[in-house]
């Protein structure tokens, strides 16, 4: 996923699975605003296909934003944890998992020191996580 999407699916096909393309253009709308806001890498990069990859859009002005990991196809962890970056560790975040649909509330000082665990058990798969503000 990225900032701008434009889908070109052919409707004709009735074998399309409509409902995952539901499901995917929902994360999406979800998603795409938080592109414009602050990036960590949560990772080293690399190409390695044993590794985890994942970076954080942060939105520190209107306290969202979201993580993207990626466990690629090699990686024999099915969990890892990333601290994130730039959040209010005196405020509460809601965390929800954007391809499961959990949702809990975090301290913003856990998210940062004990970090945000992801589990992914597929390889290779991604999961979107998004996080917002709680007022």
């Amino acid at each position: 996923m990225c900032a701008g999407s434009i889908p070109c699916w052919d409707m004709r096909n009735k074998e399309l699975d409509y409902d995952s393309m539901r499901k995917l253009t929902q994360q999406w709308r979800a998603i795409a605003p938080c592109y414009f806001g602050d990036y960590y890498p949560l990772t080293p990069y690399s190409l390695e296909k044993n590794v985890w990859v994942a970076w954080q859009f942060d939105r520190p002005e209107l306290g969202d934003g979201m993580v993207q990991a990626f466990r690629r196809d090699e990686c024999g962890d099915a969990t890892k944890t990333f601290r994130l970056q730039g959040l209010d560790p005196a405020a509460t975040y809601e965390v929800t998992d954007q391809d499961v649909g959990t949702a809990s509330k975090v301290s913003g000082k856990s998210l940062m020191e004990e970090g945000l665990s992801v589990e992914i058990k597929a390889s290779p798969a991604r999961r979107v996580v998004t996080y917002r503000l709680v007022k």
